[in-house]
């Protein structure tokens, strides 16, 4: 019986422990695509994927196709930035904030009104678990709609890719 398949499927994933300190639980199917955080790892999403020639091109990371490994950090929203005040708004609120990932606990924004533009924000909390950058909108009647820049702070949008083995293809 080999170690591994060649078919993107759970019991075809590697039966090794490549996973160093995880235990015998990191092995083969309980890793095999796994994107939820905190099950391996505090704060990173860890799994074992089947990487097609396809799939390598399309995606910025993994050297080879075959199984590999993918680590993916995550972190709280740092700071928030307007980078268009928008018009047309009547009062002060919290922005909406969606995506970023599964696992986390959202962030919470205030802002401010004044003129009808959204003049300030203030980041109440950081929120926890994105693993990438969440969008941001102020969800009330607008003329023109708000912009803003959020930074991440931890290793939110950090992906790493290892090859575990590389093979032709996955099927």
């Amino acid at each position: 019986m080999s170690l591994w398949g060649s078919r993107d499927l759970a019991n075809n994933a590697p039966k090794f422990a490549p996973f160093s300190g995880l235990g015998v639980g990191a092995n083969g199917s309980v890793l095999f695509a796994n994107t939820d955080v905190n099950v391996f790892l505090a704060n990173t999403a860890l799994g074992c994927n089947g990487m097609s020639a396809v799939e390598k091109t399309s995606v910025s990371g993994p050297a080879h196709a075959g199984w590999v490994k993918e680590k993916r950090g995550t972190g709280g929203i740092q700071s928030i930035a307007i980078s268009n005040n928008g018009t047309g708004y009547s009062g002060n609120g919290f922005l909406t904030i969606t995506g970023g990932g599964t696992g986390n606990t959202s962030a919470n924004v205030s802002y401010v009104v004044s003129g009808g533009s959204i003049v300030s924000v203030a980041l109440v909390s950081g929120g926890v678990n994105y693993k990438t950058t969440p969008t941001v909108n102020a969800v009330a009647a607008f003329t023109v709609q708000a912009q803003f820049v959020v930074t991440m702070g931890g290793r939110a949008n950090r992906v790493q890719y290892e090859t575990i083995a590389a093979i032709g293809s996955i099927a």
